[in-house]
């Protein structure tokens, strides 16, 4: 139960809870983060993409969030769209809009978990917006969330990509790793954003197939 692990921090828009074998206060650095992800990141990314479920399936307008240390290695966040149905139709759903973040992030100043929520945010958006869409558009939209709101830190996925180029932007492959398709789709994006305004390309990719 989600509700039994501690409060660390809360807004209008978020509720951000410690797994209990993290019971420790968040540092200065990621509480800015947050604040920034509330008050300028959400408005700017409803602006682009429109909303999430809200509220949802919890009846609740704010997304909750969950930062634990049992994400496995190299995960350092997700969404999963399996929270957003009730626990009665799929038994192990959260029932919330919710995120999933890895205790990594504390470890880095707040801008870091700002990327990873910008990035996750786009999901949960395109998402409630639509529902079919391929990972080879979500995925690239979520790197360009994290390119607009100014918080892309690495062009490691575009570079794998460039050694790859023969990497298909329809057949997401996972193996020998997904880095080249990211770095595709990411690319694929900015070249449409290139050539529109920001909002009408995100709200077109949420609206419709691309």
């Amino acid at each position: 139960d989600l509700h039994s692990f501690p409060t660390r921090r809360s807004s209008d828009l978020n509720l951000f809870w410690l797994d209990r074998d993290l019971s420790r206060k968040l540092p200065e650095t990621i509480v800015e983060g947050l604040r920034d992800f509330d008050e300028r990141v959400v408005p700017l990314m409803h602006q682009v993409f429109g909303s999430e479920a809200s509220p949802g399936i919890d009846g609740d307008r704010r997304i909750h969030a969950l930062i634990t240390n049992k994400l496995g290695r190299g995960v350092l966040g997700y969404f999963s769209s399996r929270d957003t149905v009730h626990p009665d139709i799929v038994p192990k759903s959260n029932g919330m809009e919710m995120f999933m973040l890895s205790d990594e992030l504390l470890r880095y100043d707040g801008a870091r978990i700002v990327n990873t929520l910008s990035h996750e945010f786009q999901h949960m958006i395109h998402f409630f917006q639509d529902a079919n869409e391929g990972s080879n558009i979500d995925e690239g939209f979520s790197g360009f969330a994290e390119a607009f709101t100014g918080e892309r830190f690495s062009d490691m996925y575009e570079n794998a990509f460039f050694r790859n180029p023969d990497t298909s932007m329809t057949l997401w492959r996972t193996e020998p790793s997904a880095i080249p398709n990211y770095g595709a789709s990411y690319l694929f994006v900015k070249y449409v954003r290139d050539r529109k305004r920001e909002v009408e390309i995100g709200r077109a990719s949420c609206r419709e197939r691309v």
